[in-house]
């Protein structure tokens, strides 16, 4: 049989601090860049366009500036972000 048992109180939930979104800025010295490029057949199986275009750019170098961060080799990748074509683009509202 089947007792029934009282569940402790619940605890009060804590309220989470506002997160804090800072701009830091960074300054680096360029050393070396790659640029990506493919183009192939769109395989999946959501796919919205015939083709699949993946391209990225990878920036190396020293970082100058802040320099608090003690690092000799930086590496950044930017890829793109497809929701910022310019088809796409027309829907988006500024936040």
């Amino acid at each position: 049989m089947v007792e029934n048992r009282k569940l402790p109180p619940a605890k009060p939930k804590r309220q989470r601090r506002a997160l804090h979104l800072g701009f830091q800025e960074y300054v680096l010295e360029i050393t070396g860049w790659c640029w990506s490029y493919s183009l192939s057949s769109d395989l999946s199986r959501q796919r919205i366009e015939p083709y699949h275009e993946f391209r990225h750019l990878v920036i190396k170098g020293t970082m100058l500036k802040p320099t608090e961060l003690r690092t000799d080799q930086v590496e950044v990748t930017q890829l793109p972000d497809r929701d910022l074509d310019e088809e796409r683009r027309k829907n988006h509202e500024p936040i």
